[in-house]
């Protein structure tokens, strides 16, 4: 999908966008990482290296247990239920890809910051861009009730937690 005509998004995580290209191959890399078990606590996403590939990946996010909506209960987030927050988690994920050292050609870990990178601050900005993302498609034609409210309870703890990290006013 092509992103690059929404204001929220610097990158495209299809690879089509000014300059961050990511591998074909990782959306099947993302998903034995997490087939794996290797990331289903920690939820949310990361740049995960693989054999010298770096790819941007969305795992499953564990909410915390409270109510939201009134009596409503969200699900945990499952990577393909809402096509939405899957996209505004990897544009945040792929804007993150110039900031990690390059990957080594040797087995699979989460990336890692370069030397001198302020990752809080990077952190910051990229939780902004993806509320701003988030909220650009809360009305968009097709999104099912589930996706849109598991995109306002995403959106809320979003900034719950920007505001806690004090980069949210």
């Amino acid at each position: 999908m092509y992103v690059k005509n929404n204001p929220a998004a610097k990158r495209d995580p299809a690879g089509e966008s000014d300059g961050q290209v990511v591998d074909p191959n990782c959306p099947d890399l993302c998903a034995r990482y997490i087939k794996d078990g290797c990331d289903t606590v920690e939820g949310g996403g990361g740049d995960l290296c693989w054999g010298g590939t770096m790819c941007p990946c969305i795992f499953p996010t564990i909410f915390p247990s409270r109510p939201y909506f009134g009596r409503f209960q969200l699900k945990d987030y499952i990577p393909g239920a809402c096509k939405y927050i899957d996209l505004c988690g990897l544009i945040h994920e792929t804007n993150h890809m110039k900031d990690q050292q390059p990957c080594q050609k040797i087995g699979v870990y989460r990336a890692r910051w370069k030397e001198g990178v302020n990752d809080v601050q990077l952190e910051c900005i990229e939780v902004r861009l993806q509320i701003e993302c988030l909220r650009s498609y809360i009305a968009a034609p097709g999104v099912s009730g589930d996706c849109r409210r598991q995109m306002l309870y995403l959106i809320d703890l979003e900034i719950e937690s920007a505001k806690l990290r004090h980069c949210y006013p």
